[in-house]
């Protein structure tokens, strides 16, 4: 992937992330997740494997807005890196 493709993905990331309908999203299920691991399930009932599968959904949720986040980041530093050489190529017109 070149550096204007990183760009526009990292845009795209972003716009996810910031997409109301994803944040509502998101804080519905982290709320849904820690009533039932406080709860249980609809009928009060818990037990270790649930707790561990709310656990596991919540870690999940966090990789997948790392994975965007990284997306971002990459975005970010292909960026500098252009603004970086058309800066140098400024400089010295002939390098």
């Amino acid at each position: 992937m070149d550096a204007e493709e990183a760009i526009a993905r990292a845009h795209r990331a972003q716009a996810i992330l910031d997409d109301p309908l994803v944040v509502e999203t998101f804080a519905a299920v982290e709320a849904e997740c820690v009533k039932r691991w406080r709860n249980g399930d609809e009928q009060g009932h818990s037990s270790p494997e649930m707790r561990e599968a709310v656990w596991q959904l919540l870690k999940n949720m966090e990789t997948f807005r790392g994975m965007f986040a990284a997306y971002i980041r990459t975005g970010k530093v292909a960026a500098a890196e252009i603004e970086r050489k058309q800066k140098a190529k400024t400089a010295d017109p002939y390098g």
